[in-house]
């Protein structure tokens, strides 16, 4: 008997972190490039408040290491793709991804977070255009607008839907690599 309550209570230990992986924040799958988003304003695209839940604001703030500011990027065909936060603590365990919220091409359109499976295709998927000497990002969905830092260049500006320009409210420097 004494054996067997050693042995559960090693496996108890054991079981821990799995339990704490499933139930916490969950992690972008195995052998992904986990990185954060840069623009050329010396801001990073970021989870406000690391709060990893579908409708969550997606801000530009400074560039930190933080699990609220690491994407991967899942292409889904030849020139799109959907932008994953490598983090979730949505309760159905859902991937959440950066999502054109409100949809369509509409100036001032809020970026948050979705589910990246039942999100309309054209407000979860992005492409990059070229404007000047810089790269944007825009959704599937829009054709006159980009990601850009809403209001100027502040820590905590929006991420929200403005027309492409190249301007460093909008250029995008680095990213992680396709999937």
């Amino acid at each position: 008997m004494l054996i067997r309550k050693h042995i559960a209570k090693i496996a108890a230990v054991a079981a821990a972190p799995l339990l704490a992986a499933t139930l916490g924040t969950g992690t972008a799958h195995a052998g992904v490039t986990v990185a954060p988003i840069k623009f050329s304003n010396g801001y990073c695209l970021d989870v406000s408040g690391g709060n990893f839940v579908v409708g969550a604001t997606v801000q530009l703030w400074g560039c930190n290491g933080t699990s609220a500011q690491d994407w991967w990027l899942r292409q889904t065909d030849s020139t799109h793709f959907e932008v994953h936060s490598a983090s979730t603590n949505d309760p159905q365990g859902r991937m959440l991804c950066l999502n054109n919220w409100e949809g369509g091409d509409k100036t001032g359109n809020h970026m948050r977070l979705y589910s990246c499976s039942e999100g309309s295709w054209g407000d979860t998927t992005f492409n990059w255009v070229y404007k000047g000497n810089g790269r944007q990002m825009q959704p599937r969905s829009a054709s006159a607008n980009c990601v850009n830092s809403w209001g100027g260049l502040y820590q905590g500006a929006e991420a929200r839907l403005y027309g492409c320009l190249d301007s460093v409210e909008e250029n995008i420097i680095s990213y992680p690599a396709p999937l």
